[in-house]
């Protein structure tokens, strides 16, 4: 196969391997990044029906607040106006004003007047003693949420019942709701622009995919979003109630457009690679040929002639005066250079046996099988063995005498630098094993060191005992000073008495004896 067929081949395997990483990265890219604006549009459209719940709360609170602070509400709580439910509560005004219940609950928390009705129909529902009860609970002043009722959601809030200008008590409290059913989550959904559907977190008719959805939704992730299907992807929700529990999972879901423009995006870009691959192929190939092969295919003849002699001291010629000039100089430079240090790695090795065989040391290597490969050193005597005795052979079998040196060695091949002290006969050594790793971070061998401390371990205990026995002086200098302190003290006070010649003769020859005790080998 000819050069310029392999460089032909080569740059188009060069070319298809950097296309074959480039594609995966940016379909890995492209996919990512429409996934997640796909993910914060989904996440946008999700706090769009949030802040479109608070909405309806906050404008259901405006509601009640208005019924609640007015003069006809208030004579009717006070008993004042019994024509307010037939002027004020007919099942269409509720239905008008988009409300499917109102209650009013005296400050007795008993119930004066409740009706609830079916907004799409415009016909009243009988107030269950359990939605009742449930009402009354719920009605604290100024509430504002969602109360389940069994799987039923309602949009409840509730105001104290006061006069137009807001003086005097409170006489009771009215509360308003709106049951969300199917008519209220279509119709806020077309407000919306969005296609979404609540359901109760209790429910049990619940489809399958809230099975995911339920471990889906954290703290950390109040929006699961997961899709549907190639076209459709929907996002999740919990929506709390009134005292802040899990009620309904709110789910929005929105065509995959952005998906499917990623998609036709990568499908392009893959395309337009593919192009420019094939294009560059072709370009270097007729590049490459012209400019470089056919003069290298010269050159290539004068290094054959190099290379079949053997000698570094060959040298290339050329006759020409084109770019290859310095090419050849440089491959000149190149033999000069490996020629000088062919012969300086010689006199480097020679160097290196001479320190080997005379330095107080021990080499050794080792390969993962725990065989070892390099056995030198001058100590080698010391643990009686001999550089043959090495390679070849397992760690285990050359060092059975030394478990130390087995467990550095171990340790090096697991990875781990380990240090250990050796004691072979009379001798003592340090001993340092490293791990050998190749590009990819593995263990594919090991180096030992054991440097022979004898010399120095004895120096350091003879220093040991020097100091030990410099102390003991120390301390016996010092008890002989506190002694003799003491005795001319004591001395002192004799005399100033005025003490006979005999008192003083006993004093000193206390001192004496004290001082004989000190410098006799059983006190120090």
């Amino acid at each position: 196969m000819s050069l310029r067929v392999k460089t032909l081949l080569i740059t188009l395997a060069a070319l298809t391997v950097l296309l074959l990483i480039m594609i995966p990265v940016f379909a890995l890219v492209l996919t990512r990044s429409y996934t997640d604006l796909e993910q914060s549009k989904v996440g946008e459209d999700m706090r769009r029906v949030t802040n479109a719940l608070i909405d309806r709360q906050a404008a259901l609170g405006r509601v009640v607040n208005d019924y609640a602070v007015w003069d006809d509400t208030y004579q009717f709580m006070a008993g004042e106006y019994p024509e307010y439910i037939n002027d004020n509560l007919q099942p269409q005004f509720l239905a008008n004003n988009d409300l499917s219940l109102m209650v009013y609950i005296n400050p007795d928390r008993t119930i004066a007047f409740a009706r609830l009705i079916d907004v799409a129909t415009v016909t009243e529902i009988p107030l269950t003693d359990a939605l009742a009860a449930r009402l009354i609970t719920a009605a604290r002043a100024n509430a504002r949420g969602i109360l389940m009722n069994d799987e039923q959601a309602i949009m409840i809030a509730s105001s104290p019942v006061l006069p137009s200008d807001g003086s005097g008590s409170p006489l009771g409290t009215l509360l308003i709701g709106r049951v969300l059913d199917r008519q209220w989550i279509v119709a806020l959904g077309q407000s919306l622009e969005e296609s979404m559907y609540l359901f109760p977190v209790a429910g049990t008719s619940l489809p399958a995919e809230f099975n995911t959805v339920r471990t889906g939704i954290t703290p950390d992730q109040p929006v699961y979003v997961r899709a549907l299907n190639n076209r459709q992807v929907a996002g999740y929700s919990v929506i709390n109630d009134i005292d802040e529990q899990p009620a309904l999972y709110a789910r929005v879901v929105i065509r995959r457009d952005i998906t499917q423009q990623g998609e036709t995006t990568l499908i392009l870009t893959i395309l337009l690679l593919i192009g420019l691959t094939a294009s560059a192929s072709v370009l270097s190939y007729l590049l490459i040929g012209r400019y470089v092969l056919k003069p290298m295919a010269r050159l290539s003849k004068e290094v054959d002639r190099i290379s079949t002699g053997g000698d570094l001291s060959a040298r290339l010629t050329t006759d020409e005066d084109d770019h290859l000039a310095s090419l050849v100089y440089d491959i000149n430079r190149m033999l000069e250079g490996l020629e000088q240090a062919q012969k300086t790695i010689r006199d480097n090795n020679a160097r290196l046996r001479t320190v080997i065989d005379g330095a107080p040391i021990l080499l050794m290597a080792a390969d993962r099988d725990q065989t070892v490969t390099v056995l030198e050193g001058r100590e080698l005597d010391e643990l009686m063995l001999k550089p043959e005795d090495g390679p070849g052979r397992p760690v285990n079998a050359v060092f059975r005498a030394f478990p130390d040196i087995i467990y550095g060695v171990q340790q090096a091949l697991r990875g781990e630098a380990t240090a250990v002290i050796v004691n072979a006969n009379e001798a003592i050594f340090d001993a340092s094993f490293r791990p050998i790793f190749d590009s990819a971070g593995l263990v594919t061998g090991m180096v030992g060191v054991a440097t022979d401390i004898t010399e120095r371990m004895m120096a350091e205990k003879a220093l040991g005992d020097a100091y030990e026995k410099l102390e003991r002086k120390s301390r016996e200098l010092r008890r002989a000073q506190s002694l003799l302190e003491s005795t001319l003290k004591h001395l002192s006070e004799t005399v100033d008495r005025g003490a006979a010649r005999d008192e003083i003769s006993q004093v000193l020859r206390f001192a004496e004896s004290q001082l004989a005790r000190l410098n006799s080998p059983g006190e120090a």
